[in-house]
């Protein structure tokens, strides 16, 4: 009997291995042919998208009625789909000479429309999720996939920075850059261009305190009840 039990036993685990070889063939067969599935669908679709979509209209003449000009009764017009992208620096002048010197990074920038709106960055959160970037360690920002069209790039300056000035690029944007010291810039995206250049200068500022008094007893040092009160400070 013990032979017995031992050869079906063995009998067993050859068809449970079998099984599992089948299975396991099954399985990779199911994600090849999936694999094969996604990356056609994903071919077709992506060559389907055209740059452009064209749009067109067409008149139907309602039934007894003479169209004396039938040739113009369908206008077709042509959407550009071609993104492109923004970016720029935002530096800092060490010497006051109105010049960019030194990168700084950590700078938030917002992507506005040309009324000054900020834009939503997703449409599935309620409200306006404003579309921001940051520098990066060289002071370079980039906004990514930007549509054609009139934008304004806005800085935030950082904590104790100010404004030196706002330089727009020089391609020829529809608005131009009036006031170059209010941490923002028009921009104009034809196409799928890279319009770059859009840079930002600031300055750190600080404070400087002082005491006026009158040494009476002329050892160089502020006494109780030597400080002199409104006294007018020019900083020169």
């Amino acid at each position: 009997m013990g032979n017995i039990y031992t050869k079906v036993d063995q009998i067993n685990r050859i068809s449970d291995e079998d099984n599992r070889m089948n299975n396991g063939l099954k399985s990779t067969f199911i994600k090849l042919l999936l694999s094969f599935i996604f990356a056609f669908a994903s071919s077709q679709l992506f060559a389907a998208f055209p740059a452009t979509v064209d749009n067109t209209a067409t008149i139907a003449v309602p039934s007894g009625v003479t169209d004396p000009v039938p040739t113009n009764n369908t206008s077709t017009d042509s959407n550009n789909l071609a993104i492109g992208s923004i970016s720029g620096t935002v530096q800092t002048d060490t010497n006051s000479d109105g010049l960019g010197d030194a990168p700084l990074s950590g700078v938030t920038l917002t992507l506005l429309d040309n009324a000054g709106n900020p834009i939503d960055g997703d449409s599935v959160t309620p409200g306006v999720q404003p579309i921001t970037v940051i520098t990066n360690a060289s002071g370079a920002y980039t906004f990514a996939a930007v549509p054609a069209g009139e934008y304004i790039v806005l800085e935030t300056d950082p904590a104790n920075y100010t404004s030196v000035i706002d330089i727009q690029s020089a391609d020829g944007d529809t608005t131009a850059n009036t006031n170059t010291n209010d941490n923002q810039i028009p921009v104009t995206v034809t196409g799928s261009e890279n319009d770059a250049g859009n840079n930002f200068v600031d300055e750190s500022v600080g404070t400087i305190t002082e005491t006026v008094f009158n040494d009476l007893n002329g050892n160089g040092v502020l006494d109780a009840g030597e400080g002199i009160p409104n006294i007018d400070v020019t900083w020169r």
